[in-house]
Formats: C-alpha cells, sequence, structure tokens
C-alpha cells in the first residue's frame, strides 16, 4: 500500500495530457507527458480509463467522486467529433447525442432531425447492444454482431470499437491468413487507431500495440503481394523500410512498459540487422527469411 499526495492535487479530465505508472515492487508513482502539453497549460490526469463512453462515464464519476467532469470531450456531444457515444436515430438515421453534456438526466437528441429520446430509452438502446454482443468469439459471429450494432449505434461507439479490437485478435488466431482477411484486420486497426487519436491522443500503450499490430498486418501483405507478383522487389522493400521507422513511434509509445518494450527492442535490432544485409544481397534473402526472423509474439 502506497500514499500519493502529490497526485490528488491534479484535476481529473477524461480528455488528460498525462499518464502515469507505479513499479510492482517500490510502488513510486511515475507521471508522465502523453501529448505536448502547451505553455500554460494545466495539467491533467484521468480517475477512469479512457474506453468508457457516455452516459455510464458521467454518471460513474459523479457517483464515485461527487464531481461531474468539464473537460473538452465530457463538453462535447459528439466526443470531439469521433461519434463515441452516439446512437443512430431511428427516424432519419443521423447521430443522437446528449443534448446537455453534463446533466445527469440530460436528454439525447438527433444533430439531424432534432427527434429527441429520454435518458431510459437510450438505457434500453444501449441494454440491447450489451444483449446483442454477449457470447460472441469468433471472426463470423463478431461479424455479425458489429453489422447489428451499426445499425443501432456509431460505428465509432465505444460497443464497435470493443468488438472491433476483438475482432482484430479473432483474427490474429487465425494462421496463414488470406490477403483479404489481412486487408479487413488492417481496416479493423485503420478505424479503432482513429477514434483512439481524437479521444485519447499521444503516446499511450494502447497506440503502440495498434501500431505494432498495424506494422505486422502491412508486412504481412506486402510478402503476400510480392510473392504473387501483385509488387515487385523494390516496392517491397520500400514497404518493409516504412515499417521499420514506424517501429521508432511504438517504441515511444510503450518505452515505460518494460516488458513490451524489451521484446518490441529485440525486433527491431533483427530487423535492422536482416534487413540490411538484404540491402547488401541485393534482395537475396527471401521475404520469408526475413519475416521467419521477427520476434513479435508479446
Amino acid at each position: 500500500m502506497a500514499l500519493y499526495p502529490l497526485y490528488p492535487l491534479m484535476n481529473s479530465y477524461c480528455y488528460c495530457n498525462t499518464m502515469y505508472t507505479i513499479h510492482p515492487e517500490t510502488k513510486v508513482m511515475e507521471v508522465r507527458a502523453q501529448r505536448n502539453i502547451a505553455r500554460g497549460e494545466e495539467i491533467s490526469t484521468r480517475y477512469i480509463l479512457p474506453s468508457l463512453e457516455q452516459p455510464a462515464r458521467l454518471a460513474t464519476i459523479h457517483k464515485a467522486w461527487g464531481f461531474i467532469c468539464a473537460c473538452a470531450r465530457c463538453e462535447s456531444p459528439s466526443e470531439l467529433g469521433s461519434g463515441y457515444s452516439s446512437l443512430v436515430c431511428d427516424q432519419c438515421g443521423g447521430g443522437v447525442m446528449m443534448a446537455s453534456p453534463g446533466d445527469l438526466d440530460s436528454d439525447w437528441q438527433c444533430e439531424k432531425c432534432g427527434e429527441t429520446s429520454s435518458r431510459e430509452q437510450v438505457g434500453a438502446v444501449l441494454a440491447r447492444c450489451r444483449v446483442i454482443m454477449a457470447e460472441a468469439e469468433e471472426v463470423e459471429s463478431l461479424e455479425m454482431v458489429l453489422t447489428r450494432l451499426q445499425e443501432l449505434i456509431h460505428p465509432n461507439h465505444s460497443f464497435c470499437v470493443q468488438v472491433k479490437n476483438n475482432l482484430i485478435s479473432a483474427y490474429n488466431g487465425r494462421g496463414n491468413k488470406t490477403r483479404e482477411e489481412l486487408g479487413r484486420q488492417l481496416q479493423l486497426v485503420e478505424e479503432v487507431l482513429e477514434v483512439i487519436d481524437i479521444i485519447d491522443p499521444g503516446m499511450t500503450p494502447k497506440r503502440g500495440g495498434l501500431l505494432k499490430q498495424l506494422v505486422d498486418i502491412r508486412m504481412k501483405t506486402a510478402n503476400l503481394d510480392v510473392e504473387s507478383g501483385d509488387i515487385d522487389k523494390k516496392t517491397h522493400l520500400a514497404a518493409m523500410r516504412g515499417s521499420m521507422m514506424m517501429m521508432k513511434e511504438i517504441m515511444k509509445c510503450l518505452k515505460k512498459w518494460k516488458k513490451l518494450y524489451f521484446s518490441l527492442e529485440i525486433s527491431i535490432r533483427f530487423f535492422h540487422f536482416f534487413n540490411w544485409i538484404t540491402i547488401e544481397n541485393q534482395y537475396q534473402l527471401s521475404s520469408r527469411q526475413i519475416v521467419s526472423y521477427r520476434t513479435w509474439r508479446i
């Protein structure tokens, strides 16, 4: 057990600019900026996970700490334009969002046609979504769940993002994925990244993990394309170099998570080594030989 007298002096904002780690043995807390902080900008933290949507986020904070968060994200009905909490209007298909952010009993209103829904009606829709999401684990069932959810809620809603994350993991469990399966997995990763970059921007472990998935998929896709003759060796090597450059950003995101960081550092060392061998030998190593030396399983 440990007490941290300085940490609570920071205000809690769901759209904050720092993140913290606590050493498992020494219990020392370290707070770091997760994105650029402007001169004079308040340094803030967050008491809950950024993945929580409205109205659950508003109610959770109020119940646990007795205040209403007034950060930029919570005061934005559209969650900074992400649609992370928006429902689909059953009248016109527009986005339904909180009419009065910060009000626990706020009605919800369609931004397109103006149709209003009570908090209870919104709760009923979300409860229906939870039932739809229950027990889906395989790729096919998760894809069906995602399709059904998008009839009720925004494609970027928290529930859809959760299913997309599950789909990414489910696709990872498939060996020897087809070009189409890799393309679908890449699309899912890019969609989740787009949302994360809006609601929780910066060098976070979540972003690092998604970027790692992105690099892995792009390299596997490039390997399939060069083997099938869809791209030439020069284009393939350029794709690998681009992936290597992205690894630098991944390292920054995972730097304070030592297990992930160490595994990735080993991967990059191998990648650099064999990439240069490839160049020196004028591409005499096959794509499969290069990929076989990667140690990305973490």
